[in-house]
């Protein structure tokens, strides 16, 4: 029989992981799920993600495909992959696709999604938002225009040698919550620690020790002495990709 390639869609709490990208010392996504692939389906499959997610990152929706020779429909996938992997990795649906797909280079828009909390309320949420004092929300406003377009974000990020730090950022947003605030970040791509790294710098904005205009002075002079340290990574969370 012919290999089939099938579009799967994740969701996943990072905390505990080293990141998505397979590893032969470290646990991560990517190792849990081809080990369920494999219990489920006695084969060797490798999954390739749209994105690789880095240590302590959530997902809500991330997107891989991978192929295989056996046919079976969505529900029967879901509910036997989801009997055999941890609590914190959930299959959402695993549809049919043209052998042409791919989960990485198919990508429209990817939207990450930033929680900080002004308030440590709950024993819960701390796995997932960012505490910060109150954030000065107005005077963060003012300095996302700034961001918009394409820019090298390069100051923001961690790059690997010779790498394109060229990336085009589509929409930024805020939504404020009775205790805190949620960036929405939308784009093709992203470097590594960039959305990180763009939220860290926005908080001394918010905390009033820099102005607005700080982050165009970053992106022009690309000096990363005056960048703050990446936000943590445990108020990340990619939200969804589309295609």
């Amino acid at each position: 029989m012919c290999a089939l390639r099938y579009k799967m869609v994740l969701s996943y709490d990072g905390t505990d992981y080293c990141g998505f990208q397979k590893q032969t010392s470290n646990n991560t996504i990517a190792n849990e799920v081809e080990k369920a692939l494999k219990i489920f389906t006695k084969q060797d499959i490798k999954i390739h993600p749209a994105s690789r997610t880095d240590r302590g990152v959530h997902a809500l929706g991330q997107v891989v495909h991978f192929d295989t020779d056996i046919k079976k429909i969505n529900d029967h996938w879901v509910k036997g992959l989801n009997k055999i992997l941890p609590l914190g990795i959930k299959i959402i649906s695993i549809t049919l696709k043209d052998f042409d797909f791919h989960a990485r280079f198919d990508v429209k828009e990817k939207e990450y999604h930033y929680h900080i909390s002004f308030s440590d309320v709950s024993v819960f949420h701390n796995r997932y938002c960012l505490d910060t004092p109150v954030l000065d929300v107005e005077s963060i406003k003012e300095a996302l225009p700034f961001l918009i377009g394409e820019h090298d974000f390069g100051v923001f990020s961690k790059l690997k040698p010779l790498q394109n730090s060229l990336r085009e950022i589509t929409s930024i947003r805020i939504i404020e919550k009775n205790c805190g605030i949620c960036f929405i970040i939308r784009g093709r791509g992203f470097l590594r620690y960039m959305i990180r790294g763009i939220v860290g710098n926005l908080i001394l904005v918010g905390l009033n020790q820099k102005k607005p205009e700080f982050i165009k002075q970053l992106i022009t002079t690309q000096n990363k002495k005056l960048s703050a340290k990446p936000a943590l990574a445990n108020g990340l969370v990619l939200y969804k990709i589309d295609y």
